[in-house]
């Protein structure tokens, strides 16, 4: 009868378990019913004991979610700007797993959503032009989003939103006022605000001058590929300084992205027309990446004389980045003849990035 209750037991133990990847056996076979049988008994259940809690601690599922700004959306398809509350909503499902000081414990949830001027969960109020990350806790049985700390600058974490991992996914690795406690809270993603404490999803635009992309949110988990676009519809327009400088000087010919992980590189691309109205002049056209005064890898050369124009495309992979960056389009004649830019009146700059 013990042999046949423990048997049974083991089977479901075993099925129970193989959704994991893994499974637990019988450590040892049991004697013909001898007195021996029930110390066997004992030794083979603590065994499959500690393997079950060995699969427990083990990698779980990630967090089913995404951060937007607009409720019900978890993928922004349009451009949200000023926006004053951040959203966590379902979007592969509506799981995500909190550690609650033992185990990680996959925990339902419905949207989430929480003012940036909150103080109450919050350590503070979003600041002007900050880099935060976002984290979902258990309040006392509340399922909440709460904000760390602003990040020392725009590219390096405070000591007080430092990460660390439990069971392979990302928490706080200390507690953070009016919000979890140290690695109570999951990391879902990373924001940066404008210069007004606002948060922005804008995917550029058509316009003189272009219209500047700002992808203010960053998803840790479900990222998906997004793009952005400034496209200058303005006329041709002269240039003749060595000086490299943003795109006829407008801040408009620009994409600026936050990264809450150095995980995935981001593809940029420039496509211009100029003309060059001598021999023997040049100008050049390519990327910036937090410099508008400088090309980053090699720019488009076109050499002169050319009355129609030469179009072409400068490209760059940029390598996986950490926090808040600025992409631009640049410029640079040749310090001598006024040749013309834009000469189309559609040169297109855009990222293609993971969020």
């Amino acid at each position: 009868m013990i042999r046949r209750i423990f048997a049974a037991l083991t089977f479901l133990l075993v099925l129970g378990n193989s959704s994991f990847g893994q499974t637990c056996s019988v450590p040892n076979t049991l004697t013909n019913g001898t007195n021996a049988d029930a110390t066997q008994v004992m030794a083979n259940f603590s065994a499959l004991l500690s393997c079950i809690n060995s699969i427990a601690a083990g990698p779980v599922a990630p967090p089913q979610g995404r951060l937007t700004l607009q409720s019900g959306a978890p993928v922004m398809t349009t451009s949200q700007s000023a926006k004053t509350a951040m959203i966590y909503t379902p979007y592969v499902g509506n799981l995500i797993p909190i550690y609650n000081g033992t185990n990680m414990v996959l925990t339902p949830f419905a949207e989430l959503s929480i003012a940036t001027s909150d103080t109450t969960k919050n350590p503070s109020p979003i600041g002007a032009s900050k880099v935060n990350d976002w984290f979902v806790w258990n309040d006392g049985g509340t399922i909440r989003l709460s904000h760390g700390p602003d990040w020392t600058s725009d590219t390096v974490r405070s000591a007080g939103t430092l990460l660390t991992t439990v069971n392979g996914i990302e928490v706080n690795s200390v507690a953070i006022a009016n919000g979890p406690a140290a690695s109570r809270g999951t990391y879902v993603g990373t924001t940066r605000s404008n210069a007004s404490s606002q948060l922005d999803w804008i995917l550029g635009g058509t316009a003189s001058g272009g219209v500047a992309g700002f992808l203010g949110v960053w998803n840790a988990y479900n990222r998906v590929t997004v793009s952005a676009a400034s496209i200058d519809n303005g006329v041709a327009y002269t240039y003749s300084s060595s000086a490299v400088r943003q795109a006829r000087a407008s801040a408009g010919n620009q994409i600026s992205a936050v990264f809450g992980l150095a995980e995935d590189a981001a593809q940029l691309q420039y496509a211009g027309r100029v003309s060059v109205v001598a021999n023997g002049g040049a100008a050049v056209f390519g990327i910036g990446v937090d410099a508008t005064t400088a090309f980053v890898g090699q720019g488009v050369l076109a050499a002169g004389p050319t009355t129609t124009g030469i179009g072409a495309t400068a490209v760059y992979a940029g390598s996986p980045m950490l926090g808040f960056h600025v992409f631009s389009a640049n410029e640079q004649d040749d310090g001598t003849n006024p040749n013309n830019f834009n000469v189309a009146s559609q040169n297109a700059f855009g990222v293609v990035a993971r969020m």
